[in-house]
Order: structure tokens, then sequence, then C-alpha cells
């Protein structure tokens, strides 16, 4: 980005809501709810920020829904963000880190990852439905939660 003041960043903010027909939302995280058409999204304040909220205008533009396997949110996500770098981000005069872009898509791949941990044998298992994964090893089923945290 050529200038990165925040007087700069917030114009570019306000062009986006300007350019495309969704609702923007200050909220506390970036997030595309496709049901609502709604774009919500926390201060924005620096380059990052910035990119973020191309990436759910990306979700967006892609018509991008709910996911019901992981590897769909994983898609999506890699999706979005090829959208956002190589579309929008040039309508801006942007450009997203590669490095960026990558951190985030690790954050999705890690939390896919984690929910496939057998909690019997720690194998890796095979989602079979929407939060329900079976283990190659020991043949083990179980559930995962709903959450996106890698935590819960």
């Amino acid at each position: 980005m050529a200038a990165t003041t925040t007087q700069h960043i917030s114009k570019l903010v306000e062009q986006c809501k300007t350019d495309f027909d969704y609702s923007f939302l200050s909220g506390t995280t970036f997030k595309w709810s496709s049901q609502d058409k709604c774009i919500t999204y926390p201060q924005i304040t620096s380059s990052e920020d910035f990119w973020t909220l191309l990436h759910e205008i990306a979700h967006a533009e892609l018509n991008h829904y709910d996911f019901k396997l992981d590897i769909e949110l994983l898609s999506l996500e890699t999706q979005a963000w090829i959208y956002a770098a190589k579309t929008l981000a040039p309508r801006y005069g942007v450009t997203l880190s590669h490095d960026f872009i990558e951190d985030n898509l690790d954050t999705y791949r890690e939390w896919a990852h984690m929910r496939s941990i057998c909690p019997d044998c720690t194998q890796n298992g095979v989602q079979q439905k929407t939060g329900t994964y079976q283990c190659l090893n020991c043949k083990c089923l179980w559930g995962a939660t709903e959450s996106r945290d890698c935590l819960s």
C-alpha cells in the first residue's frame, strides 16, 4: 500500500462500502453472513485489517455460503483469499502479502487438523459428515464442536 496512514485506510474502507451492495456492520470480528448479505468488521487501522475486509468482500462476491464439511471451509477460505489478492486488491491499489494470506489459511488448516485427531489413539480420522469423524487406525467415532476455535 502506497500510504498506510489510518486516514488513507479509512478512505479505502468507505470506498468499499460505496462500491459493493452489501450491508457493512461494525462489530468485533470480520465475518461474511450469506444469510444477511452483511459484512461485519472491527475498527480497521492497518493494511492487514483492510486486506481482511477485502477477504470478507471476496466471500460475498463469490456467493459463499455456510459449509457442511471442514474441507469445504478450507476451499472457501482459499478461494476468497485468491479473489481478494488477484481481483479486489488491484482495484484499490494494494498488494496483499502472500505470507499474511498463508498465515490466515494456516489457522484453518490447524483447526481442521485438530478436529480430525482421534481422542483414543491420536491418529488422524476422516470426516464422515458434518461434525462426525472416524479414525482410520482404531475405527473410533467422535463428534467435533461446531466452533471454529481449535481450543474448543
